[in-house]
């Protein structure tokens, strides 16, 4: 399990990503669902992801079991307006430092 700092240190990276254009939403359905019943665009959901904590950590890293050669996924969950929200995603350190955001979706399970 990471330290607080290193997680910090990751939440630091995805704002930069973020904050420099450099990233990637993926529009699963699951996704798109939850966007629409938030009444949120992307840049609303990257936003929240911006405000992520150490506290909202839940896993990683882990292996991309679909890309086990390329870098770590991450998991936090965030309670968004009154719903808990699952968030995943990875850094791409070994290609462009591009964040990519796999899953933000209502939580399915507690």
């Amino acid at each position: 399990m990471p330290t607080n700092e290193e997680i910090e240190k990751l939440l630091s990276d995805v704002r930069n990503s973020i904050n420099t254009g450099c990233f990637t939403c993926i529009d699963r359905k699951q996704n798109m669902h939850t966007l629409a019943r938030l009444g949120w665009l992307w840049k609303d959901a990257l936003e929240e992801i911006c405000a992520l904590s150490y506290r909202d950590y839940r896993q990683g890293p882990m292996t991309d079991r679909d890309r086990p050669t390329e870098d770590k996924l991450w998991i936090f969950k965030r309670n968004v307006q009154g719903e808990m929200i699952y968030i995943k995603f990875k850094i791409a350190y070994q290609k462009n430092e591009e964040f990519i955001l796999i899953s933000f979706h209502f939580n399915e399970t507690p």
